[in-house]
């Protein structure tokens, strides 16, 4: 959460909001908007670049209304 505290503020609050659950019911990660489902062996797989941007893929799905559609 720092780099993107650090270097995409607009999406700290956002990413900090949701709860993050691990889950091995989830091959990669997934939202339902409330909170965010993530498999860690996953997560552990990508570079910090791509972790981040997961995180922030995620939490546009309810920014950006993905979910009332």
């Amino acid at each position: 959460m720092v780099v993107i505290a650090n270097h995409h503020d607009g999406f700290a609050a956002a990413a900090c909001a949701m709860p993050w659950i691990e889950s091995s019911k989830v091959q990669t990660a997934c939202t339902n908007g409330e909170r965010v489902l993530y498999n860690a062996a996953f997560v552990d797989s990508l570079s910090l670049p791509m972790t981040v941007g997961l995180i922030i893929h995620e939490v546009m799905h309810p920014l950006l209304g993905h979910l009332e559609r």
